[in-house]
């Protein structure tokens, strides 16, 4: 109640002290006295301004308010350009950084670093998880592709193995004589190597070929079709099965893993897995 009637006190006293310099400066100009009146007039005015203060320093508010608010939009409209601009240079940095071991010799350990850096530039844009997959799909699809040639790669080696030795078994059992072409071991003989196939996979568009995102699917007849035996096709089952592991270890973390990253380092470009498998 007090500072109720201080308030209003006081806003009484600025109207009562305006309305007398007002009254004072009409006065003074009818007598001709222009200095009074020019003084009292300001003081009238300056009264009227002290009273009127706080609705002035609302409406600075308020305008402060809304140029506060412009300016958080232009922001976000910012934001969400840098965002769309950081999609698009990243999808680039991950096509470059997928062939970059197919132009020099980066090593897969440095393709992962190189992989992460960029991932932590999304990240930290929180940019839509869809789209940042997306982006990211022609470099795990270039992983996936380098562990589905090792498997193949393995088929292969087999294969022109298994054609070298029922060769030399043609040319043990014809002991340099013309090859009858009716005798029953030459047919099978003849039979079998025409059954072993190492055809592998072909991809028009290695980068986006959706296949290489499920590499048991892709692999599953493989094997079965390759010709070769039993005990064969039960060891190269486990380089399959081990392509296929971290492959989708690759896709579902959304990374080059570490384990997958040391078994490419490891296996690609040579019959290694090949040799500790069959050669042990």
């Amino acid at each position: 109640m007090l500072k109720f009637i201080k308030r209003y006190a006081g806003q009484t006293a600025f109207i009562l002290a305006a309305t007398a310099m007002f009254l004072l400066a009409c006065y003074s100009m009818y007598f001709d006295r222009t200095a009074t009146a020019a003084v009292a007039a300001a003081l009238s005015l300056a009264f009227v301004v002290i009273q009127k203060l706080p609705l002035i320093e609302n409406l600075e508010i308020l305008t402060l308010k809304v140029k506060l608010r412009h300016q958080v939009s232009e922001a976000k409209e910012l934001l969400e350009k840098l965002r769309a601009s950081a999609v698009v240079s990243s999808k680039l940095s991950y096509v470059q950084l997928a062939f970059m071991n197919r132009m020099g010799s980066l090593p897969w350990g440095r393709k992962r670093e190189l992989q992460q850096e960029i991932d932590a530039m999304l990240s930290n844009l929180d940019g839509d998880n869809a789209a940042i997959a997306d982006v990211k799909a022609p470099l795990l699809t270039i992983v996936s592709f380098d562990l589905y040639q090792i498997f193949a790669h393995s088929i292969s080696l087999r294969v022109r193995s298994r054609r070298t030795q029922i060769d030399q078994e043609i040319r043990d059992h014809s002991d340099g004589q013309p090859i009858n072409q009716s005798d029953e071991f030459y047919q099978h003989l003849s039979s079998e190597r025409n059954g072993l196939d190492d055809t592998r996979e072909k991809f028009d568009d290695v980068l986006y070929d959706t296949r290489l995102r499920n590499l048991d699917e892709l692999t599953e007849n493989s094997l079965s079709k390759s010709g070769l035996n039993q005990s064969e096709v039960e060891k190269l089952e486990t380089i399959r099965k081990e392509i296929c592991g971290h492959s989708n270890s690759c896709w579902t973390r959304q990374t080059i893993t570490q384990e997958a990253e040391d078994y490419l380092e490891k296996y690609t470009g040579g019959d290694k897995r090949v040799r500790e498998l069959f050669d042990s």
